[in-house]
């Protein structure tokens, strides 16, 4: 073979020798054949193929044999061939799990390759997932800690913390950042990858700002403030950062025990007065106050000023009309909406019918009947028509609801609003007064009098009837 491709004046390659190997074998005999016969000896790609032909076997002495024999001649297999054999030691025989010492096996595979490695060559990177799981459920592993930064400074400085070409956040990526100990140690960990596009990074930041550390389980105002000006985020265009930031603490954190912390975060990562921002942000920033005041704190100035920056760039869209009426007291909503109002096309005025409806309720119940029976109708689970049945205090207003709403009154899911409504504080003057319930001890002093008539009635008797028989 080696006199013919002289002849033809070839260079035997990679692929030529792989191809030689006879299917599924991995000896070192069969090894030394093909290199001699073709007179090339393999590669980074003929050792990765080689090792997986033993991996495939299931021979897991072998492949480590392999593994070491390829590092001590000096060549690094692909990333193929350890990532098959970190495989086999994590997961023999197709287990989900793995022991100690078979951890440390697949440990000390990693870290031989990735001293030697040039980078993951576009492999997957599921198996350093799984190898970072089996660290972190081993707790007895001897410098367990200082394995797991190897992994994760490898992997950041070669930039797979994302699935390729996706902003997806990876298993890898879940693993880096559910290890690391805080938000700023996790902001750390992106600031070191040079290789993600500007949609992935809004992805980590979302990401990590709904992430909960035992340090701090609101990312501190500090970090978010290093992770824009990391990102070079200028106010006039940041607003798309900020709203993920608030977004992600709306969506993630129990306002009665979160809000108080968030609030004072989203005000030291406001920008600077004299900067505007698009109405966007001042939107979520009135649907997270508007939270934190259902939950009983004090934001009244901050929900005024976040109306004012939105009306102040126009009319207010259909969204942050809606976020008003739902974080406002019904008065001052009403107030606003009236204000809004003319200006505002049928459209977007019809597009917030159902909250406008609910803060009528609470004021005018009779405009509130008319905008329902024109605008929303008898449809079941309707949140406006919940509020209404809600509202209704008096027997002669539950008369009116079930006469026109017949439908949604019978409704289970409508009737299971109502009474999640009327457990919040504010509707406290609209639920049914239950009756006084006689004391136990009047009712026992009603059974004393009652044993006390009895007596005297039957004493009465008795004296009778000794009169009769002593006569």
């Amino acid at each position: 073979m080696k006199i013919l491709l002289q002849q033809r004046q070839l260079k035997p390659d990679e692929d030529l020798f792989i191809a030689m190997m006879q299917r599924d074998t991995y000896s070192l005999k069969e090894i030394d054949r093909v290199s001699n016969s073709l007179g090339h000896k393999p590669g980074r790609k003929a050792w990765g193929y080689i090792i997986k032909n033993a991996v495939r076997a299931g021979d897991e002495e072998n492949a480590e044999m392999l593994f070491s024999r390829a590092l001590w001649r000096k060549v690094v297999p692909d990333f193929s061939g350890a990532d098959a054999l970190i495989r086999l030691l994590l997961h023999p025989h197709g287990r989900s799990y793995s022991d100690k010492e078979r951890t440390l096996k697949a440990v000390d595979v990693f870290r031989r390759w990735a001293e030697h490695g040039l980078g993951f060559d576009g492999c997957k990177t599921s198996n350093l997932h799984s190898l970072l799981r089996a660290l972190l459920a081993q707790p007895s592993i001897e410098n367990r800690q200082e394995h797991i930064d190897f992994i994760l400074d490898y992997v950041k400085r070669h930039g797979y913390l994302l699935e390729p070409n996706s902003p997806r956040v990876s298993a890898v990526l879940d693993s880096v950042y559910r290890s690391a100990k805080s938000h700023a140690e996790a902001v750390d960990l992106v600031k070191g990858t040079t290789t993600l596009s500007g949609a992935e990074v809004r992805a980590l930041f979302g990401y990590i700002a709904g992430m909960r550390f035992d340090a701090a389980t609101i990312m501190p105002a500090a970090t978010v403030r290093a992770f824009l000006k990391y990102a070079a985020v200028k106010h006039d265009v940041g607003v798309r950062w900020y709203t993920a930031f608030l977004r992600s603490i709306h969506d993630s954190f129990a306002p009665e025990l979160l809000t108080l912390q968030a609030l004072n975060t989203v005000r030291a990562v406001a920008p600077p007065a004299g900067v505007r921002l698009d109405a966007p942000y001042y939107t979520m920033c009135l649907q997270l106050f508007g939270r934190f005041a259902r939950a009983g704190i004090r934001v009244k100035r901050d929900l005024d000023e976040c109306w004012r920056q939105i009306t102040a760039r126009g009319t207010a869209d259909a969204i942050a009309v809606r976020a008003m009426l739902q974080a406002f007291p019904a008065w001052r909503a009403a107030q606003l909406y009236e204000a809004w109002a003319p200006a505002a096309d049928a459209a977007t005025r019809h597009s917030v019918l159902s909250e406008w409806a609910q803060v009528l309720c609470r004021l005018d119940r009779r405009r509130a009947f008319n905008l329902l029976l024109r605008g929303e109708g008898d449809k079941p689970g309707s949140p406006a028509l919940a509020m209404f049945f809600a509202t209704a205090s008096t027997e002669l207003d539950k008369e009116k609801c079930k006469q026109h709403f017949p439908t949604a009154w019978e409704d289970p899911a409508t009737q299971a609003a109502v009474a999640r409504l009327l457990l919040e504080p504010s509707m406290a003057q609209y639920r049914p007064v239950e009756a006084p319930v006689k004391k136990d001890t009047e009712a026992l002093e009603d059974e004393d009098d009652s044993e006390d008539e009895f007596d005297e009635d039957d004493s009465e008797d008795s004296g009778h009837d000794g009169d009769v028989i002593h006569s």
